[in-house]
C-alpha cells in the first residue's frame, strides 16, 4: 500500500507538466535575481512597476529560448 503511494507520488513529481513547472519557476527565480542585480546600479532607479515588467519579460524570454532549443534538439 505505502509502496504504491510512494511510486505514484514519485511518478507525479517527475511528470512532464511538473518538470515544465520547475523549469519555468527556475527561470522566474533567475529573472528576479537578475533584476535584483540591476537595482544595485543607482543610475537606473527603476520603479516597482518597471521591475515587475522586467521580471515578466525576462522570464518569458528565457522560457521561449528554452523551448526553441528543446525543439531544435528534438528535430535534430
Amino acid at each position: 500500500m505505502i509502496k504504491n503511494i510512494i511510486s505514484k507520488t514519485k511518478s507525479f513529481l517527475i511528470s512532464r507538466p511538473l518538470i515544465r513547472f520547475y523549469r519555468i519557476t527556475g527561470f522566474g527565480i533567475f529573472s528576479v535575481l537578475l533584476v535584483g542585480l540591476l537595482e544595485l546600479v543607482p543610475q537606473l532607479d527603476l520603479s516597482p512597476t518597471a521591475n515587475g515588467y522586467l521580471i515578466l519579460i525576462l522570464t518569458s524570454t528565457l522560457t521561449a529560448v528554452d523551448k526553441y532549443l528543446r525543439d531544435l534538439k528534438i528535430n535534430s
